[in-house]
């Protein structure tokens, strides 16, 4: 029985071992290329201004951009809090779509839009899973609603997050 034991504990180590090592060359793959043309697309897009949300205490910022689509129109939106994405409502829909979902401990921190092309691109940062330090891009095709591309990338690559214009509310 004990040699039953010991076998079950050295493959659960290996095994951990192995899981951990995948993890962190999975983790390493991320886009450090500023000519990437994810990173050229989301940088040459307008920036939407971000306000504080004050329905969550304390205020944290969230952006909303109304944008005009043939036929219809959508409203995108993102907040920096626990649990949250970024979501379009269609003017044609009865539901919002969830558009991205950044990740466990990762929340939005800028949304742009490139209006003529009718694409919504999203940046995303925090600790994923609580552990590392995490920055991502997407972008989200209005038109055929649903998802381009997104990748990990090196927050050097990218401008400083705006914050809101306005001073922090007080609660």
């Amino acid at each position: 029985m004990n040699k039953r034991l010991a076998r079950r504990a050295a493959t659960s180590v290996l095994g951990s071992a192995l899981v951990l090592a995948l993890g962190g060359a999975a983790g390493s793959c991320k886009v450090k290329d500023p000519d990437h043309p994810l990173v050229r697309a989301y940088l040459s897009a307008e920036p939407v201004t971000p306000v504080w949300n004050p329905d969550i205490s304390p205020p944290e910022p969230m952006w909303t951009q109304k944008i005009e689509l043939p036929g219809a129109s959508v409203t995108v939106s993102a907040w920096c809090c626990v649990g949250q994405g970024f979501v379009a409502r269609f003017s044609d829909e009865s539901s919002p779509r969830t558009v991205f979902t950044p990740g466990d401990y990762v929340y939005p921190t800028e949304l742009r839009v490139a209006p003529r092309e009718h694409v919504v691109y999203g940046r995303a940062g925090g600790r994923a899973g609580g552990i590392r330090n995490v920055t991502k891009i997407f972008a989200y095709d209005l038109d055929r609603r649903r998802l381009v591309e997104s990748v990990e990338i090196d927050p050097g690559l990218l401008p400083p997050v705006r914050e809101p214009a306005s001073p922090r509310p007080v609660r």
